[in-house]
């Protein structure tokens, strides 16, 4: 018990640490800016699914199975590493993002790769306290570095944009360090037999992984995209702050996803797997109930007057927050447990939703129009997923 709110007080530094970074970014950027880092935030997550090229996903599985090798993940990251970085400069520039913010975030998206598959490893030791100090350090991180800038008046669209993105990857790196260093010495180089596979072979079959990665990218990052190529700068802004508000919450159900991973290794069963996932709807419901109803002074405090319309569209913002959630805990299950087949039919699903809403709500009814297509795509994929892992006797 004092293990497990130890994890929960770390993950819950994420959601604290929005409280703080919120209104700060909202008053030193102004709407327009904000929602150009809100851009960059989300390409970056995208390009960074494609720059682990499906590693992280590859790796868990691979270790469940007692099939995982570091040296071929390795060598599939020394190249779509930078791949992926480059792709995000150019989008974010394609996006209107100025080309220097774009640089020092795009700069960061190789670390944050590794740092995805540094995960996938702590996870398989069941090592969840050192995955959740990953997110209460970046969550550190990010407040310190933005209240001093803040205070040196030098907090702009470009030092916020390096400074989210490095205490991303720094963060992350610095807390799984020990657990990746416990597990590379007790499978040296020489444990793992080396691959006559081309390397060219091991793109091909990290590709429904990847598939995976994209197809959830758009779920859960394609509203800020559609929303900057339909809806005015401001409502962009808007959205971004509310948004990061609703995207903090995820780092409290990575608690939850890390232990219902952890259950798959430990031989609990099913129903250790059910407990996680009551609990996480149980008290992601709670959280979501509040924000809806305190929106308005929610948003009057920490976003200010110049963000107007606001409260509108963190209700809906609140309401998605929970599907994004359990979607975020049952694809870690899926992708731990199940065949890729199934974690690429499961992406898909809410990949079509969610971009099928985004295009046909978000030309008419902007903002508020963007959470709900979230939170349509991202509830009709959980459906999906709990079906076939109760099929796979896993719940």
């Amino acid at each position: 018990m004092k293990r497990r709110l130890v994890e929960l007080g770390l993950y819950a530094t994420a959601p604290l640490a929005a409280l703080v970074t919120t209104p700060i970014l909202a008053r030193a950027l102004g709407p327009e800016d904000r929602g150009l880092l809100g851009v960059s935030v989300a390409v970056c997550s995208i390009a960074a699914m494609v720059a682990a090229w499906g590693q992280a996903e590859s790796m868990l599985n691979g270790l469940r199975h007692n099939d995982a090798h570091l040296g071929a993940s390795g060598r599939v990251l020394r190249l779509s590493a930078p791949i992926g970085a480059v792709g995000a400069l150019a989008l974010m520039i394609l996006l209107g993002v100025p080309p220097l913010a774009a640089l020092v975030s795009a700069v960061f998206i190789p670390l944050v790769a590794v740092g995805a598959v540094w995960r996938s490893v702590a996870v398989a030791r069941q090592d969840t306290t050192h995955v959740a100090a990953a997110s209460g350090l970046a969550a550190t991180l990010r407040v310190v570095v933005i209240m001093g800038l803040a205070l040196a008046g030098a907090l702009t669209l470009v030092s916020s944009s390096a400074t989210l993105q490095a205490a991303l990857a720094l963060g992350t790196l610095l807390a799984l360090l020990p657990s990746a260093q416990r597990h590379y010495r007790s499978r040296p180089p020489a444990h793992y037999p080396r691959r006559a596979t081309p390397l060219v072979g091991e793109f091909r079959a990290a590709m429904p992984y990847v598939a995976f990665g994209s197809l959830t990218a758009v779920t859960l990052r394609a509203d800020v995209l559609v929303l900057q190529v339909f809806a005015s700068p401001h409502d962009v802004g808007v959205y971004a702050a509310c948004a990061a508000l609703g995207q903090a919450g995820l780092a409290v159900s990575g608690y939850f996803k890390t232990r219902a991973q952890a259950t798959l290794f430990s031989g609990q069963g099913a129903h250790a797997t059910r407990r996680e996932l009551f609990l996480a709807a149980t008290i992601s419901s709670g959280a979501v109930a509040l924000v809806a109803v305190a929106s308005e002074p929610i948003t009057s405090a920490l976003l200010g007057d110049q963000f107007q319309g606001a409260t509108q569209v963190l209700r809906f913002v609140a309401l998605s927050s929970w599907s994004v959630m359990m979607l975020d805990i049952v694809q870690g299950l899926v992708t731990a447990g199940l065949s890729r087949d199934k974690l690429l039919n499961l992406a898909a699903v809410g990949a079509v939703v969610t971009l099928t809403c985004l295009l046909v709500g978000v030309p008419a009814w902007g903002a508020p129009a963007a959470a709900a297509a979230v939170a349509m795509g991202a509830s009709a994929a959980v459906a999906v997923g709990l079906r076939m892992l109760r099929r796979a006797a896993f719940l």
